[in-house]
């Protein structure tokens, strides 16, 4: 008959896992698509900007109108 110490601590012996090549996954993932989100909100950026300004400006000064 086992131990209940014997049961317990088997779960906990798992054998390492091989991960050879994930790194490359992770530059794959910065390159093909968080470097072309960047990109496009570098260009974006600006005219968002100005476009939130002007919304600001018509939203502060409507009362007065």
């Amino acid at each position: 008959m086992k131990s209940v110490k014997s049961i317990v601590c088997r779960g906990r012996r798992r054998k390492p896992r091989n991960r050879a090549g994930v790194s490359a996954l992770d530059y794959m993932l910065i390159l093909g698509i968080l470097m072309p989100c960047l990109a496009f909100l570098m260009w974006a950026g600006p005219l968002i900007m100005g476009l939130v300004y002007e919304m600001d400006s018509v939203l502060v000064s409507w009362p007065f109108m």
